[in-house]
């Protein structure tokens, strides 16, 4: 009996192409896909997986593709923000930070469970920029890790929900932000219902966040935003601080 090929990655923190190809079929066609996912969750390091110069190469030529054409000029429907197209031409280096499932309910139901594919953040010499997902350009910019906001009360949340509160606190350690103490409740942390009603509406929540950003910036914070799921109905927020 031969064992499975095992994924060196996750003792090295850096996967081959080839690695994540093997991940992401078992992931997708295993029967035993949630216990692959977990454990390429457990062993994900704090900020990611590196990723090889080969991948490097053609990730980075794809997303410049979408900003340029091979002549060098601007594309006129470009998806990205100055912030953006800043660590696009300042790239220091991607991460795998996850797999992300990108079906439909009906797609789900009729396989039994998600389509998953890899969901890598952009770092520039400034930090951690964007992240994109292969293979759903809309989801640029839509699946960012935190964001300092403020956020569109016109329009659905479209962000990164975390499943665990400890994994994000450790994210947002990782690039720099502390985790507010509980007596700072309720002015850096709430929730935003997913589902809503006339007592719970979604945009006056998101509104009341764009409130309590706007007043870190009245006392000359810096500050970011990360989302993890609190219910079925439910996003809780927390507003992190830069460390000085």
């Amino acid at each position: 009996m031969t064992k499975p090929d095992r994924i060196t990655g996750y003792d090295s923190g850096i996967l081959t192409e080839g690695e994540i190809i093997k991940i992401k079929k078992r992931l997708n066609n295993s029967p035993n896909w949630e216990e692959q996912l977990d454990l390429f969750n457990e062993r994900m390091p704090v900020k990611g997986y590196r990723v090889t110069a080969e991948q490097t190469e053609k990730g980075l030529e794809w997303l410049k593709d979408l900003y340029k054409t091979p002549f060098g000029r601007i594309r006129r429907n470009h998806p990205f923000t100055d912030a953006e197209i800043d660590a696009l031409e300042n790239f220091k280096e991607f991460r795998l930070i996850e797999f992300t499932d990108i079906s439909t309910e009906i797609q789900s139901a009729i396989r039994g469970h998600g389509f998953y594919v890899q969901t890598y953040e952009v770092i520039g010499n400034n930090g951690p920029a964007f992240a994109y997902t292969v293979g759903n350009h809309s989801l640029i910019r839509e699946c960012q890790t935190l964001s300092p906001g403020p956020f569109n009360t016109d329009k659905k949340l479209k962000v990164r929900v975390w499943q665990d509160y400890d994994a994000l606190d450790a994210h947002a350690k990782a690039h720099g932000f502390k985790t507010p103490t509980p007596d700072a409740d309720p002015e850096y942390t709430g929730w935003i219902a997913t589902l809503g009603d006339e007592d719970h509406n979604p945009q006056k929540m998101i509104g009341s966040l764009n409130g309590k950003l706007e007043r870190c910036k009245e006392r000359g914070e810096v500050v970011t935003v990360g989302f993890c799921q609190t219910g079925n109905f439910s996003v809780g927020y927390t507003i992190y601080k830069q460390e000085r």
